[in-house]
């Protein structure tokens, strides 16, 4: 192994002139037993009426939504509990209507990227209608960092056919959001894991997705070793402080969203979910770990610092040369999936290999700017990229 510097365009320690763009996230607020005061953190911006955006799932484990419910005692205008995973663009004009019927000025959104993602969908649909940007506060009960950014998608359905349309918003990105890791408690433990696979895959295809960027770098990197470090502890309950570092870490690996380009794991996830109807959490259990093994030979440098982070049994320092490899650092992630006891190939996740073709076909149709991170290899190598995820 050959320690390699972290920028690898970095020579004689010179710092690449760059930029960050910062979203109009006004406020992140992290603890415990915040839930309790959640109807004051609103006040201090202004609320008075509130629609809250749930699932099925919670309404239905009533805990956490009763402790949310009485928070907002005074607040609470009306509740929304039909949104389904990947957003299907019915469930976000139900809610938009309940927002306008109701006469409300503020969003809370309880739930995992799907309920996040809605609220963000419901956020523009009022702008386009002329109505003030309502105030959206969102409590995650997963790790999928949604919560962070401007981007959601919504599924449309047309012919019998489902396909899952991306936006980029930053209008439409949360004010405010609240980490508490009482609100992960009702989360069912494979969407937990899998979602912290997510994080991982924010982390890591930012890094090999846009220029070195030395504060968000550092940042995806550190994020990285504390999601790994943390997230298998955090599967026991009781273990609310592993929970909120998983929590944190998240954070850490998604920094900044908008200096944080999208790229071919997440791309391929958001036909997996919308077309197929995978999991949204799951899709990168299957698709990371493959992305990485075609990226690095174009990215060497970059794939041995990952490796280095996710290296549990030595130290990891960022001031010093990253001693790691590339395709190892692949390797670490697969086995990290597996270890959670997560799928991590295609076929386990209900696709089939004659649905491989039609996959490739919607991701060159719909995402051409993600294929360009494809290189060599083979004649077409997107089929070989496909293959190995299957």
């Amino acid at each position: 192994m050959i320690a390699q510097p972290f920028f690898d365009t970095v020579k004689h320690r010179e710092i690449p002139t760059g930029s960050l763009a910062f979203l109009p996230t006004e406020r992140v607020v992290w603890g415990f037993s915040i839930l309790d005061s959640l109807g004051d953190l609103l006040r201090d911006f202004g609320a008075n009426r509130v629609v809250l955006l749930t699932t099925a799932s919670l309404v239905a484990e009533k805990t956490l939504l009763v402790r949310v419910e009485r928070a907002l005692d005074g607040l609470l205008m009306g509740r929304c509990a039909s949104l389904a995973a990947h957003v299907p663009a019915e469930g976000v004009a139900q809610a938009r209507r309940l927002y306008q019927k109701t006469r409300a000025d503020t969003l809370v959104t309880l739930g995992g990227g799907s309920v996040i993602d809605a609220g963000k969908a419901v956020a523009g649909e009022l702008l386009d209608a002329g109505w003030p940007k309502p105030v959206h506060v969102t409590v995650p009960t997963t790790l999928s960092g949604a919560e962070l950014s401007h981007y959601f998608g919504v599924t449309t359905t047309k012919d019998a056919v489902s396909v899952k349309r991306s936006f980029a918003r930053e209008d439409c990105t949360p004010g405010v959001v609240v980490y508490d890791p009482a609100a992960t408690l009702a989360t069912p433990s494979r969407l937990w894991t899998s979602s912290g696979i997510k994080a991982l895959d924010h982390a890591i295809e930012g890094l090999l997705s846009r220029p070195p960027n030395p504060v968000v770098d550092s940042l995806a990197l550190l994020g990285i070793r504390r999601l790994a470090t943390a997230i298998e502890k955090s599967l026991d309950v009781d273990a609310l402080g592993e929970r909120l570092e998983a929590q944190l870490a998240a954070w850490q690996c998604f920094f900044a969203p908008g200096s944080v380009p999208l790229g071919l794991s997440h791309r391929i996830g958001h036909i997996l979910g919308g077309t197929f109807g995978v999991a949204h959490g799951l899709t990168s259990c299957a698709t990371l770990a493959p992305v990485m093994r075609m990226m690095a030979p174009a990215a060497p440098a970059r794939l041995a610092a990952i490796d280095a982070a996710l290296d549990l049994d030595q130290l990891f320092d960022l001031t010093a040369p990253q001693s790691g490899d590339a395709l190892r650092a692949a390797d670490r992630v697969e086995a990290l999936v597996r270890s959670l006891g997560l799928p991590s190939r295609l076929g386990a996740l209900g696709v089939e290999r004659e649905q491989l073709p039609t996959l490739g076909r919607i991701l060159r149709e719909t995402y051409p700017e993600a294929m360009r991170q494809l290189a060599g290899g083979s004649d077409d190598p997107l089929k070989e990229l496909l293959h190995d995820m299957w």
